[in-house]
């Protein structure tokens, strides 16, 4: 948006230039025409391209955090799939009699 603004006011002073290059006086009251016409439309455009690409950020926010989400999930499951395939015996809670007697 900011460059659209910045192309806009450059514009008026350009365009005229480069029509007076071309075609002396005529050219440069064309070349202010296009630049006023500049001073309208790209800021309108800049506007416009902003609006569209934040729509599409927002649009593309959920496919983005699914992916992710996606692929943590998968390497928690690759991780645990190795602790499970060494068949440890289960984690019994201590009790401090059985400590002292054995558990019999």
């Amino acid at each position: 948006m900011v460059e659209s603004m910045v192309s806009a006011v450059t514009g008026i002073v350009l365009e005229p230039v480069k029509g007076a290059r071309r075609d002396g006086a005529r050219g440069g009251a064309i070349g202010l025409g296009k630049g006023m016409l500049g001073l309208v439309c790209k800021p309108v455009a800049g506007t416009i391209d902003l609006v569209t690409h934040t729509t599409r950020g927002i649009g593309n926010t959920p496919k983005t955090m699914y992916v992710g989400i996606t692929k943590l999930v998968r390497k928690r499951r690759v991780k645990a799939w190795r602790y499970e395939r060494y068949n440890y015996p289960p984690i019994m809670p201590y009790i401090p009699l059985e400590a002292e007697l054995g558990p019999n």
